[in-house]
Parts: structure tokens; C-alpha cells; sequence
């Protein structure tokens, strides 16, 4: 009964985001006189973090050379431990650390293999080795130069999740809001339902 109502919840959220970005577009297309704007501040993040999302989803990633912690020694190819789904965390250190303890907060509040899970991929920059080596309950893979997955959300400091396969592709692409926890708590708990629940 939960795993109904959680669907449901999140298909309305969905349903709502779909909205959202039609009447953007519909807006951006029609060249009649611009009305003045009565959405408040958090409204218009919203709509810039929904098209956002939307263009990073569905494209082809790069496949950067990365190590895990601080042992730069063994570094690896990206995609080459991937076998099946995985939610990656891609994060900076140059973003506000309070906003990125309070995602991994949620990372473990809401997937509660989070610390075991191999399948949960904390992907950073900018980091200092003590962040690196487990400071967010597990290692963290850095790039090991400035070359990264290709995302066009990869250029600015915002942290994002988002899901990838060995197929190469970013798919349900996420920017948490520190104004807006509870997306956070649906996005979440549907990725946990969908990708790291046993069937």
C-alpha cells in the first residue's frame, strides 16, 4: 500500500514538472507581450532546475579516467566496474559543504544500504584527501584530470545526481534544493524502490 502511494506521490510530482516545462516552452514561443511574473523566487529556481535537469538527461557520457580515495596509483576507467544501474552523486568541493553534508544526510536517511552499496557512487572534485578517504561513510572517485563525464551541469559547482548504466547515458538527471526536501525524499525513495530493491 506505501510502494502505491509512493508511486502515486511521485507521479503527481512528475505530472507537475511536465507541466512546469511545457509552460516554459509555451512561453519562450509565444512572442506576444511578456506579462509580469507573480512566481516567487523559489518558483523560478524550480522551473531553471527542471530544464536544467532536462538537458542533461538522455546524453552520451565520456569515459574519464578516475581513482578511488586518495590512491591516485590505481586509477581506472570510469564505466569499466559498471554492470548494472548505479546513482551517482557528482559533487565539488568548491560548493557550499553544508549543502553537501546535508545531501549525503539524505543519501543515508533514504537509501539505507547507502554505506555498503556499491551500486551508490560518490563522484567528486576539488577535494581534500581526508574528504576523499571516507568522510562521507564511503570513497570517493575523483577524476584524475579535468576532463569529466561531459555534462553540460559538470561546468558549474552544483551538486547533482543522477542514474547511469554501462550504457553510457545520464538518465533521471536531479539537482537537490535545500528549499525544496521533500522532491528530495520522492526522488530518493523512488530510487530506492526502482534500482536498489529486491524484487
Amino acid at each position: 500500500m506505501k510502494r502505491k502511494a509512493a508511486f502515486f506521490a511521485l507521479a503527481i510530482i512528475l505530472f507537475g514538472l511536465n507541466v512546469c516545462v511545457w509552460l516554459f516552452v509555451s512561453n519562450r514561443t509565444n512572442k506576444s507581450t511578456p506579462v509580469p511574473s507573480e512566481q516567487s523566487p523559489s518558483d523560478s529556481i524550480l522551473k531553471r532546475d527542471i530544464i536544467v535537469s532536462y538537458e542533461n538527461t538522455g546524453l552520451a557520457l565520456g569515459n574519464p579516467v578516475v581513482y578511488l580515495g586518495s590512491d591516485t596509483a590505481k586509477s581506472f576507467k570510469f564505466f569499466s566496474r559498471f554492470t548494472d544501474k548505479c546513482l551517482v552523486f557528482r559533487f565539488s568541493g568548491n560548493y557550499c559543504d553544508e549543502c553537501i553534508d546535508l545531501i549525503i544526510a539524505d543519501l543515508k536517511k533514504y537509501l539505507p544500504d547507502y554505506d555498503k552499496n556499491d551500486r551508490i557512487i560518490l563522484l567528486g572534485s576539488e577535494l581534500s584527501a581526508r574528504v576523499k578517504d571516507g568522510y562521507y561513510g564511503k570513497k570517493v572517485l575523483s577524476y584524475t584530470s579535468t576532463t569529466g563525464l561531459g555534462l553540460p551541469l559538470e561546468k558549474s559547482f552544483i551538486p547533482f545526481l543522477f542514474i547511469v548504466d554501462k550504457g553510457k547515458v545520464s538518465e533521471m538527471v536531479f539537482m537537490p534544493m535545500r528549499s525544496q526536501p521533500d522532491l528530495t525524499k520522492e526522488y530518493l525513495q523512488y530510487i530506492n524502490y526502482k534500482y536498489f530493491k529486491p524484487n
